[in-house]
């Protein structure tokens, strides 16, 4: 099929290549008149054409009385992204000829949004009320509240929307005098998608489609479609706007919403991360959309973790547990506390951190005494005492004993990690937070599980001295008494450990 524009434009070259200026000044014309109504042509040409062109008429001799000079000046500085002196040149044609509608609208894009921009292309559809100069006088005057993704990036104020409005209508106008106009359904299209008339939008990037099947809305169409939740028209334009425009990475963040969706987190990980390593400025959502899913998918390890702990397959329990923590998952206390068990019941089946196991016998009892003593007044025993100060140490509290008394549990755990198993095994006021054992050294020592083990144990024992207290001070202080100005005190001075600091305080 024969493309007119392309031809003239090719004259037209062949004009300037002869020092034919009028005669090339008069083929863009034409252009503009007859077959021009967006940008789109000129911007598929390759900018060594206009860089050439340019330097031609750069090398004729200054003339501010010439008409066609100027005016080529002027739209070949602005093909060629020199917007300063386009506005130049164009300024002084308009004042040799202002009859120009082709000078008004192109000076127009300068100033794009701003009042006198407007005022321009205004000026331009009065001289020729042109489906061309209707389409600029409308991209004027319209308000970006969207990324490139489709998000609106602020709230529609009510000004805002009267300019949208206003665009549309003024996009009607270009379209009654010209149906045949893809980008001026495509830009009222993202008018209607900008209010979030979904709807309409649609209607609006259908015909343009249906007038150029290879235009770029077909993202816009996938947008649209997943906003109203008709999802499978939306992976349909999805996949044909991927084949039409493989380069445009906006279709990664669009399959990464889509398996997101879908379950099949991740691949939509591998998308977001596609587009990520694609865009030099990433849009905000994408990386919010990434985090959401890493953590989904987290959260399904940790679901898998615990449901196989339940079952009792303590080797897919760890393993879940382990992809969990290597995929960046927090180890909390809690998180640690099953993992562990896990790792103790997978080594040693028959041991059970509860009521019945040895461990816990032998220190509960040595409570239950102290407890006894405590009511009728007997001396304490060194093992009664002490089961009375377990406290749980953090990684940043400091031993008040010992070899490394004043020195921090966790630079302990660096230098001496076998001192650390001997205190929970041997001391009974000794236990440490369960993520500590998380240190990459800890499971080549013999005493890893005995360790553990008694660790949990230890722990159990301490709950239920925290639950004693607790029913303790009610009962005497009444329910709610927690909220008194001391356990707020204690509470910010302990934070989690605000019970167990209580019973240790002298």
């Amino acid at each position: 099929m024969t493309d007119v524009k392309q031809m003239l434009l090719q004259a037209a070259e062949q004009e300037m290549l002869e020092n034919e200026l009028d005669s090339f000044a008069q083929k863009i014309k034409e252009l503009y008149d007859s077959y021009i109504t967006c940008n789109c042509f000129f911007k598929k040409q390759p900018m060594s054409l206009w860089v050439s062109l340019l330097n031609k008429v750069e090398e004729l001799p200054s003339d501010f009385q010439n008409f066609n000079l100027n005016f080529i000046l002027g739209f070949l500085y602005l093909r060629n992204e020199k917007n300063d002196k386009a506005y130049q040149h164009l300024s002084i044609a308009i004042d040799l000829n202002p009859k120009s509608d082709i000078c008004f609208a192109l000076r127009s894009t300068v100033q794009q949004h701003n009042r006198d921009g407007i005022k321009d292309a205004e000026q331009a559809v009065a001289i020729n009320p042109s489906a061309r100069n209707c389409f600029v006088l409308a991209c004027i005057t319209n308000e970006n509240n969207k990324n490139s993704l489709g998000y609106n990036i602020e709230w529609v104020h009510s000004n805002s929307m009267k300019n949208i409005v206003k665009g549309i209508r003024r996009y009607e106008r270009a379209i009654s005098l010209n149906d045949n106009f893809p980008c001026a359904y495509f830009n009222m299209g993202l008018l209607y998608e900008a209010i979030e008339y979904y709807v309409e939008a649609i209607e609006s990037f259908l015909i343009c489609i249906k007038l150029e099947p290879t235009h770029w809305c077909y993202y816009n169409l996938w947008f649209c479609f997943y906003q109203i939740k008709k999802y499978d028209l939306a992976s349909h334009y999805l996949n044909v706007g991927m084949t039409n425009n493989p380069s445009d990475y906006r279709y990664f963040f669009a399959l990464g919403l889509q398996n997101d969706r879908l379950g099949n987190y991740e691949k939509a990980i591998e998308n977001y991360e596609s587009y990520l390593s694609m865009c030099l400025d990433p849009e905000y959502p994408v990386s919010r959309k990434l985090k959401e899913v890493e953590n989904r998918v987290l959260q399904r390890l940790l679901e898998n973790a615990y449901l196989e702990f339940d079952t009792a397959n303590y080797l897919r329990s760890t393993q879940n547990f382990e992809y969990y923590f290597f995929q960046g998952g927090e180890q909390t206390e809690a998180i640690s506390e099953i993992y562990y068990k896990a790792v103790l019941y997978l080594k040693h089946p028959a041991k059970k951190i509860n009521h019945s196991n040895p461990n816990y016998i032998r220190l509960n009892s040595y409570r239950q005494s102290y407890k006894s003593k405590k009511d009728t007044n007997e001396l304490l025993s060194i093992d009664e005492e002490n089961i009375q100060k377990l406290i749980k140490y953090r990684k940043n509290y400091k031993i008040g004993f010992g070899t490394y008394q004043g020195e921090e549990i966790e630079k302990v755990l660096e230098e001496d990690v076998e001192y650390i198993f001997w205190c929970i095994i041997n001391l009974h006021h000794f236990m440490i937070s369960m993520n500590l054992f998380s240190s990459s050294n800890f499971q080549t020592e013999i005493s890893f599980y005995e360790a553990v083990e008694i660790n949990l144990i230890k722990g159990i024992i301490l709950a239920e001295k925290s639950k004693e207290m607790k029913e303790e001070r009610e009962e005497e202080y009444g329910y709610g008494c927690y909220e008194s100005s001391y356990d707020q005190w204690m509470t910010d001075e302990f934070d989690a450990d605000a019970e167990t600091a209580h019973w240790n305080m002298d």
